[in-house]
């Protein structure tokens, strides 16, 4: 008994006022692709917004900008994000859920606007005041009205042109003002045999829903509209209406297709079906 109490004494140390040390950080991880706890994803998240805000101003979305470890660690983040939460297009809630004003907080192979020469110059020009690119963002808008019987989810499904869509950015032109272009479309059904909508059978020789390729929303693109309005000169805001062009619709083959992939409340994550680029999306505040 003697023994036992000196031994317990001995492993009681004085109070010295000091936090202990805190633990060092565990990183959860799927394992067997059993479903990870909340914690998990809300920790990505964290790690996700540490990684975005280490890519400044459009860093994350020009090619060839920015930190390049600093870009691989976003991806790799996004990856485990995927797995362990994938977006299934038939969960209730995920059709409102995609809706919403969403900023374009990085882009792994940038986007067809800031791969084009003369963003390329107007990002370089962008020391100089009035001048540079902003505002690269998505509306997502239902194509028919919500219906309020069923959880305020489109009436018409997302496999249909469920979702009309407006890819919209500023330019900021110098004296010769500033500028919204916006190109408007909708998203349709993608019949990609290789990217396909979340709940449909597996082609043959493709994974079942569910395995690694199955989760997932698979869209392609077709824009038919055009909108340009003056929004600004020298820092004075000047509006004047919107003019809006009709655009020709590409052909089946040449039209952008990707695939939804992760979506929270405050984050969207898509991937280009043929070039695998990545794309993180930020909600704005309502």
């Amino acid at each position: 008994m003697q023994r036992l109490q000196s031994a317990q004494g001995a492993s009681r140390q004085p109070f010295s006022g000091r936090a202990a040390p805190p633990r060092p950080a565990v990183r959860a991880r799927a394992v067997s692709g059993t479903p990870l706890p909340l914690q998990a994803q809300q920790s990505l998240k964290r790690e996700l917004a540490e990684a975005l805000s280490a890519l400044p101003g459009l860093d994350g979305l020009f090619p060839g900008a920015g930190d390049a470890q600093t870009k691989a660690r976003v991806c790799s983040i996004v990856e485990e994000l995927e797995r362990i939460a994938p977006f299934r297009a038939d969960t209730p809630g995920a059709a409102a859920s995609l809706l919403g004003n969403w900023s374009l907080a990085f882009a792994s192979s940038g986007t067809v606007v800031t791969r084009s020469p003369a963003a390329q110059l107007l990002a370089q020009m962008a020391a100089l005041p009035g001048f540079g690119i902003s505002n690269i963002g998505q509306q997502l808008d239902p194509a028919t009205p919500l219906d309020p019987a069923a959880g305020n989810q489109p009436a018409q499904p997302l496999a249909g042109a469920g979702v009309k869509c407006s890819n919209q950015m500023r330019l900021n032109l110098g004296p010769m003002g500033s500028w919204q272009v916006r190109v408007m479309g909708h998203w349709q059904s993608c019949h990609n045999p290789s990217w396909r909508f979340a709940g449909t059978p597996a082609p043959r020789g493709r994974p079942a829903d569910g395995d690694a390729d199955g989760p997932g929303l698979a869209s392609e693109v077709l824009f038919d509209g055009l909108g340009v309005q003056l929004q600004g000169v020298l820092g004075l805001p000047i509006q004047l209406p919107e003019l809006t062009l009709s655009v020709p619709r590409r052909p089946p083959n040449a039209r952008p297709n990707f695939r939804t992939t992760y979506v929270d409340p405050d984050t969207r994550v898509g991937r280009g079906v043929d070039s695998g680029s990545l794309f993180v999306f930020r909600k704005d505040a309502a």
